[in-house]
């Protein structure tokens, strides 16, 4: 339940972040779109960032993939969204460089067999990243690591799942424009 109560402020300040760098830059102030895939965890989806110098805001739609070695019954997609935020080492959001960032949607799904089927439980959640991004003219790719809170739930059978920590991996590949 954090997560929905720290939604709107979280946006509020993920808009307020992007916009930073023009109290501080004299002149022209550079952005770039980008748009591509992404992956995290287990998500693969569509992913837009707009990146300035000093930092960026992302959003990513996509499924949650199958676990490996999972039965077919177990299968099933689940769609889900991550938006969140990138901080550049050096004001250097438009070439190669290091990045903080910030993160939160769905996270995880935990499936449980309940009842003689397979229920899934999707996972809110928000977490922190650290990574590198490679730009090589028009092309961009980044990678990074981290650690996400989860919120607990409870399942069909009222198992209380709170499991609260799950590490985080991101990468992106996509195209500006």
């Amino acid at each position: 339940m954090p997560c929905r109560t720290l939604t709107p402020g979280l946006l509020l300040l993920l808009l307020l972040a992007s916009t930073t760098g023009h109290a501080f830059e004299r002149g022209p102030y550079p952005e770039r779109g980008y748009a591509g895939i992404g992956v995290v965890n287990d998500m693969l989806g569509a992913q837009l960032e707009l990146a300035n110098p000093v930092g960026s805001i992302w959003v990513m739609v996509g499924y949650h993939l199958d676990v490996p070695g999972s039965a077919s019954f177990e299968r099933g997609r689940q769609t889900g969204f991550v938006g969140g935020f990138r901080f550049f080492s050096a004001s250097a959001g438009l070439k190669s460089s290091w990045y903080a960032g910030g993160m939160i949607g769905t996270l995880e799904v935990d499936t449980r067999r309940e009842d003689g089927k397979r229920n899934a439980y999707q996972r809110l959640g928000f977490g922190g990243t650290l990574g590198y991004q490679f730009i090589t003219g028009r092309l961009r790719t980044n990678i990074g690591l981290g650690a996400a809170y989860l919120e607990p739930y409870t399942a069909d059978d009222d198992t209380r799942v709170s499991r609260d920590y799950i590490p985080l991996f991101e990468t992106g590949l996509s195209l500006s424009f």
